[in-house]
């Protein structure tokens, strides 16, 4: 009875082991890697920051696509 327990403890942590692992890279899939990059370059984020917060992703994506120079996206990440 004990060892079952044991188990069954073990099995459930490798679930959530598992699903954390998936929503994490879940998360990073969906992330735009090249306009992070220049945003962190730019700026004083981090990599994990630019693609775990949307609202910071959203305005890298836009200052990405809109900017010609890293200077052009520092600028457009003050506004």
């Amino acid at each position: 009875m004990f060892y079952k327990r044991i188990k069954d403890y073990i099995l459930l942590c490798m679930l959530i082991t598992f699903l954390t692992i998936s929503i994490s890279k879940a998360k990073y899939s969906k992330c735009n890697i090249g306009a992070c990059e220049r945003c962190v370059l730019s700026e004083q984020i981090s990599m994990n920051e630019c693609c775990s917060n949307p609202s910071i992703h959203d305005v890298c994506n836009f200052c990405d696509q809109n900017s010609e120079t890293e200077v052009d996206i520092s600028d457009c990440l003050c506004k």
